[in-house]
């Protein structure tokens, strides 16, 4: 009737799914994120509705809450976020993505031991989008593993000029977990060292602690 009714329906359904699920002797533990959207104050229509509390489902997963009511603002951002991915998915062919390297300085003597590769999106009409803007939306689309293809690639490559230049120097490449996830992360790094001539030892793959949960 309402949205508070709503929201403890949306509370209810997922206190349920709490309850592990056995499948094939494996125990499995599920989390759910709900949107809602509600007649007419959103929309006249099943299909609008749907459309809008799908809207609000992504808001609730994006923002970590069970579950979100939606507000006209979030087909605003969706629309955003969905042009951006577009765009995004062309990034590379347009040699618009260009790596930063953060320099990994020993404390003792200060002498440079490494570097760390930072992926960059140099738009040609937003400028520099800021990663954050732009990883989270290639992690969720699945878009992240031939990005990562190609940050392996060009890292390795810098890393093997600056070895036959004399610099001693051990490269770090950020893994995500859709990339582990995928089963393609070993031959991604054989061909990228390979094609590069870089010693394995010379790279570094920093996986977070969200990659070593899964």
């Amino acid at each position: 009737a309402d949205e508070s009714q709503a929201s403890v329906m949306a509370a209810g359904l997922r206190d349920a799914l709490q309850e592990p699920f056995v499948v094939e002797q494996v125990l499995i533990a599920v989390d759910a994120s709900v949107g809602i959207a509600l007649r007419p104050a959103h929309a006249r229509h099943g299909d609008q509705l749907l459309q809008l509390a799908d809207v609000a489902m992504y808001d609730a997963k994006g923002g970590g809450r069970g579950s979100s009511v939606y507000r006209p603002e979030m087909s605003r951002q969706t629309a955003d976020a969905l042009a951006l991915l577009a765009e995004l998915r062309g990034a590379v062919n347009r040699s618009e993505l260009v790596l930063e390297y953060q320099p990994k300085v020993r404390a003792g003597d200060r002498a440079l031991v490494g570097l760390e590769a930072l992926v960059r999106w140099d738009h040609p009409v937003l400028g520099t989008v800021p990663p954050e803007e732009f990883i989270s939306l290639a992690e969720d689309d699945g878009l992240i593993v031939p990005l990562q293809r190609w940050v392996l690639r060009a890292a390795t490559i810098v890393a093997a000029e600056l070895l036959a230049e004399g610099w001693d120097l051990q490269m770090a490449v950020n893994v995500s977990v859709r990339h582990v996830q995928a089963g393609c992360l070993a031959p991604d790094v054989a061909q990228a060292l390979a094609a590069a001539g870089l010693p394995p030892r010379k790279l570094v793959l920093e996986i977070t602690e969200s990659v070593m949960l899964d």
